[in-house]
């Protein structure tokens, strides 16, 4: 019987507990819809970042990266020394008598040097989205070959960086000759005849300082340049192959005019050109 008494205190005492508290309950149930509510702007935040991420600037040309780790044996390093052996072996930069030995990969491209987060990159980056989706449907290359385009990162941080010296201060060491190349190819092109870039920035470009780099940078390297496709009769300019457009700059209002900006560039059309698209002045 004390077994049974002692079984039945313990219901009785839950029992009890329950009555004494059963006015606990709805607000643990409001209090948990709340906390439902209150979540939801966090939760739609998270997706929304995860959706920004998918769609940002880095994301989108990171797929084209080249990266600065390994030192002299990168990808980035790699690139550029494939570019040296072309351009050596190519008497002066006649195109014809290198180009079976340059993999598709490599015969045309754009090449980007950008920052992480850069607010100018982010606007040329719609520009090379529309270019790419849309290539040889609105903007169709005369060289009918595919859309190509690799970005080195200057603030990329790898093994090789140090308190001293960044990655890309290393590789500026290393590849400084292909920069002074790049600036000569900027002061020969129709884009400097057509004031699109100063005297000024070729010369930063060709000195290849670290702390006055100017990026976004964008070449152009066509290693299959014929004057027949892109040049009017007696036009000499732009026919060595290499480096063909430097520009700090892709102009357009919107993602579309930008991509025609590079389309043209591509295409030694527009401000690219010797014909310069005109001034809305001057086309009246």
């Amino acid at each position: 019987m004390k077994i049974l008494k002692a079984i039945g205190g313990i219901f009785v005492k839950i029992w009890r507990w329950i009555k004494n508290t059963a006015w606990v309950q709805p607000l643990l149930i409001v209090g948990a819809i709340f906390g439902v509510i209150f979540s939801i702007p966090a939760i739609t935040g998270w997706v929304q970042g995860l959706i920004n991420n998918a769609n940002s600037a880095d994301t989108f040309y990171k797929n084209f990266q080249k990266s600065l780790e390994g030192g002299k044996d990168s990808d980035a390093d790699r690139l550029l020394s494939n570019y040296y052996t072309y351009y050596k072996n190519s008497d002066d930069g006649d195109p014809t008598k290198i180009q079976k030995n340059i993999p598709e990969s490599e015969k045309k491209y754009f090449l980007m040097f950008t920052t992480t987060a850069n607010s100018q990159a982010a606007d040329i980056k719609e520009g090379f989205e529309v270019l790419r989706d849309k290539w040889k449907e609105y903007y169709p290359p005369k060289d009918g070959r595919d859309f190509k385009l690799y970005t080195i990162y200057t603030d990329e941080k790898t093994e090789q960086t140090s308190k001293n010296e960044t990655a890309f201060a290393k590789f500026l060491s290393r590849k400084s000759w292909f920069f002074e190349n790049a600036a000569e190819a900027g002061k020969s092109s129709h884009y400097y005849d057509n004031k699109k870039i100063t005297d000024d920035d070729l010369e930063t470009l060709a000195n290849a300082d670290p702390d006055n780099f100017k990026a976004p940078l964008i070449l152009l390297v066509d290693w299959n340049f014929s004057k027949e496709i892109y040049h009017t009769e007696g036009d000499d300019k732009g026919k060595k192959a290499g480096i063909t457009q430097v520009t700090f700059n892709i102009e357009g209002g919107d993602s579309y005019s930008r991509a025609k900006s590079l389309a043209d560039c591509w295409n030694q059309e527009g401000d690219f050109s010797s014909h310069p698209t005109p001034t809305p002045s001057q086309a009246i």
